[in-house]
């Protein structure tokens, strides 16, 4: 569970942070109003994202204030195998989403993380 920034010291590729889980890495409730994660995210069987947490209705206070934030970053990668996200549709989440790729990655990746080979293969391609 991530409910504070997760950052880099340095931005030069000298610095990584890796989350792997089996399940789900999950940003909470009380997360920052404006959350900063700098790392690699593997969700093997999970997914990455915020839970639904339900907005202020029938009189009752549910999750407010905090089940409206206003803006994650990422800084990093994710790979997830289910559906990634920290908003949805009834506005309650992260209203701004910045979702960066971390390009140092590539050739430093965080330690014990899954390697690829340095061969890709297409499987399918469509256009329209």
């Amino acid at each position: 569970m991530v409910n504070n920034d997760l950052l880099y010291t340095n931005y030069d590729g000298s610095d990584v942070i890796g989350l792997i889980a089996q399940g789900n890495i999950n940003v909470g409730l009380v997360s920052e109003d404006d959350l900063r994660i700098d790392a690699a995210l593997i969700a093997q069987n999970g997914r990455v994202g915020r839970h639904y947490y339900r907005s202020p209705s029938g009189g009752s206070q549910r999750c407010s204030p905090n089940h409206i934030r206003q803006t994650i970053t990422l800084w990093g990668m994710i790979a997830t195998n289910q559906r990634y996200g920290f908003a949805y549709t009834d506005g309650t989440g992260y209203q701004t989403r910045n979702l960066n790729y971390d390009g140092n990655l590539l050739y430093g990746p965080p330690p014990s993380f899954p390697l690829t080979s340095d061969q890709y293969v297409t499987l399918t391609w469509g256009e329209e």
